[in-house]
């Protein structure tokens, strides 16, 4: 059965809520500051014992200039000594981990995420490369990957990416329109970025991600339908398109954006339906939320393989891995455990000093936690759940334990053909993808009726 395009509109309309993006179970929200350096302790023996390949995730918080809408952990400033106190502080944690692990550990996934991790310049990004492939033993066929600001990259910055073994580099478009961008303080133009990417094929990279993000200030259907066309033709494998999430009450500089210049509901739907169409009709597959990727990208390959996972950089490809995280606000999940590293860099530095691992909070994952985690994780990547493969796995029987779930999803979705659910499986319609966030909250145990603190799920 397929949706016209006015059936959508009343879909989007209908699910506009808000929710989790569920790059955890559970989520962020339910961290605490109870956890120790036991916990951490066992956390870690037992991730050693699995003997699972590593991904490391580095975060540089720094900026230059204030994007209005960032939602991101970062600070801006000019200050180098601060930088290098930082970098020198970072170097201490990644030793600190790095020294534990059992020499047989393989990293296969690296990513600098920020913040804005070519704030650093050229000599750092290459202290920080030397540093990571010094103590960690990294694959040959890693997927090392860097988030770049296009407007303070230059040649020398992507030649010391290249120089430590970046092979895959995500850039932050958002919009290309001039309007756009002065509104919300980043001016990015489009002779630029495909400046950049010139610079990196000529240096060997040709695997690119691009993030949009609509529901922007003075955003309309005609002037994102242009940026999309500009997208397409620098020819990214992957694109992220996300629904700005405007917190005020939670980011004050978001109060930086005129809230009556912000696209009304009814346009957000049109531009998620352009987006999804324009996408669709050039060449690149609905993940499902807010990914698109190449048919020949290991993304997609991942999710037709199993192997596709969501983790705190959104969808990875790399399931079953340990995730080591350091710097500021940075969140590891390893061993049944989640820790979340203090924001704020002072107290970063400070608790570095006296030898101590900076875990401000986290969680420990009950065997509750883990079953739902693994429900939610397949839903969301696999788009389907087989009952009897399930219930064997986790010794369990599904559609009794779930019974009051299935029912409330038959209920609310699928007489929309969002999700088919038969005696063996439960499935996500192609549609349904859009929705993905709406159907897991029915397995969350720790949703609140109050969602004020999340963003819209569509």
């Amino acid at each position: 059965m397929k949706h016209k395009i006015t059936d959508i509109q009343s879909l989007l309309e209908k699910f506009d809520t808000s929710g989790p993006r569920y790059t955890s179970y559970p989520t962020a929200p339910q961290f605490h500051t109870d956890v120790t350096h036991n916990d951490w302790n066992r956390a870690f023996q037992k991730s050693n014992q699995s003997n699972t390949n590593i991904s490391l995730y580095l975060h540089i918080p720094f900026c230059q200039s204030l994007c209005f809408f960032c939602g991101c952990n970062m600070q801006i400033t000019r200050n180098q000594a601060l930088v290098e106190n930082y970098l020198s502080h970072l170097f201490l944690e990644v030793e600190m981990i790095a020294e534990k692990l059992e020499s047989n550990r393989t990293v296969t996934q690296i990513h600098f995420g920020g913040g804005t991790p070519n704030f650093l310049n050229p000599t750092q990004i290459i202290s920080l490369g030397e540093k990571i492939n010094s103590l960690f033993s990294i694959s040959k066929e890693v997927e090392f990957s860097c988030e770049i600001d296009p407007r303070t990259l230059t040649i020398t910055h992507a030649e010391a990416l290249v120089n430590i073994g970046v092979n895959r580099i995500s850039i932050g478009i958002q919009d290309f329109d001039e309007k756009v961008q002065k509104r919300v303080n980043r001016i990015n133009s489009f002779s630029k970025v495909e400046e950049i990417q010139t610079w990196f094929k000529s240096l060997g990279i040709n695997k690119f991600n691009f993030d949009l993000i609509y529901g922007l200030p003075l955003q309309n259907v005609k002037s994102f339908s242009k940026t999309l066309n500009k997208v397409i033709e620098l020819n990214p494998s992957r694109i992220a398109s996300y629904n700005f999430a405007y917190l005020p009450w939670i980011k004050p500089h978001h109060k930086l954006i005129k809230e009556n210049e912000l696209p009304s509901a009814t346009t957000k739907i049109k531009l998620l339906e352009l987006i999804i169409q324009t996408l669709s009709q050039n060449g690149y597959t609905y993940i499902g939320m807010d990914h698109f990727a190449k048919n020949d990208d290991e993304l997609i390959i991942a999710q037709q393989n199993g192997t596709l996972q969501r983790n705190f950089q959104g969808y990875s490809t790399q399931k079953n891995t340990d995730l080591f995280a350091f710097g500021v606000s940075s969140i590891s999940s390893f061993g049944n455990a989640f820790f979340q590293n203090y924001k704020e860099i002072s107290t970063y530095t400070s608790i570095l000093q006296t030898n101590f691992l900076p875990i401000e909070k986290g969680y420990i994952s009950n065997i509750d936690d883990i079953l739902i985690q693994n429900i939610i994780s397949s839903l969301m990547c696999d788009l389907e759940i087989d009952f009897q493969q399930f219930s064997q796995k986790h010794k369990i029987d599904f559609i009794n334990i779930f019974e009051n779930e299935l029912s409330t999803l038959a209920s609310i979705f699928e007489e929309d053909n969002l999700i088919k659910i038969t005696s063996q499986k439960l499935i996500i319609n192609e549609i349904g993808r859009l929705f993905l966030r709406n159907i897991v909250m029915v397995f969350d145990r720790y949703i609140k009726k109050d969602n004020s603190i999340y963003s819209k799920t569509i």
